[in-house]
């Protein structure tokens, strides 16, 4: 299940990199996102753990500078990536611990 539909990902990669992607590579470009996304929490799961907790704090999450760059462009491209998707995408894969309430509320600020 896809983060985000072909035509919205059409535009983010437009807007963002002036790339045209094919349909035909929709699904390997959403993977990709879908597994570094997963990535991403395991690491975080793990530094929870290591500190002796078993909630995913903001701090926990390995955001680099890049990224968090990366994710400023996003937000003035309002592209809206509705919160509740890539939760349901993620919900595929195995569990992680719960995300503390500050790390959800600021995952909202970043449709």
């Amino acid at each position: 299940m896809a983060v985000v539909g072909f035509t919205k990902l059409q535009e983010i990669f437009r807007k963002s990199a002036s790339l045209d992607i094919h349909k035909g590579h929709a699904k390997e470009v959403t993977d990709i996102v879908e597994q570094k996304l997963y990535d991403m929490l395991i690491i975080a799961q793990k530094n929870a753990k290591y500190n002796g907790r078993d909630v995913i704090w903001v701090a926990d999450m390995p955001i680099t500078k890049g990224f968090e760059e990366t994710v400023e462009i996003f937000k003035k491209l309002e592209a809206e990536i509705d919160a509740k998707d890539v939760a349901q995408t993620l919900s595929f894969y195995p569990p992680v611990l719960s995300l503390e309430i500050e790390l959800e509320n600021k995952s909202r600020t970043y449709q």
